[in-house]
């Protein structure tokens, strides 16, 4: 698994030489003026449940109820993210999906009965030009 300090710095040095063969900006002379922000470092606590590489990871986003707070915390960030192993309130989330799309594909099945039901009352006039 990439996760390893190793493996984290041999994909920041491939962005840097990607993004230093195809520059911005001209004043980039050298990979090594340019400067890129570093890869997150997670530290995973259970060992058990690890990512697996290539496989789908969950991360839920927390957000501090100081976030909009005019006052300067140090050290502090206002938003955390955190994987988690499953998508909380899933079924619920599943049911609502399936709600809508029936709602939908009554609406449409209404909307298609009532143009067929126009146009057998009312059929197009024709008009007739000599």
């Amino acid at each position: 698994m990439e996760t390893s300090d190793k493996m984290l710095g041999y994909l920041e040095e491939k962005i840097r030489n990607f993004n230093f063969k195809n520059p911005r900006r001209s004043s980039i002379t050298s990979a090594s003026n340019l400067h890129l922000p570093k890869l997150k470092r997670y530290q995973v606590q259970d060992t058990l449940n690890q990512p697996r590489p290539g496989g789908c990871v969950l991360i839920k986003k927390h957000v501090c109820a100081l976030q909009d707070s005019e006052f300067y915390i140090p050290d502090h960030k206002h938003t955390r993210y955190h994987i988690v192993s499953t998508i909380p309130d899933k079924d619920k989330l599943l049911k609502s999906k399936e709600m809508a799309e029936v709602m939908i594909a009554h609406t449409l099945q209404a909307r298609q009965n009532r143009r067929e039901s126009q146009a057998a009352t009312h059929p197009k006039k024709v008009q007739w030009t000599p």
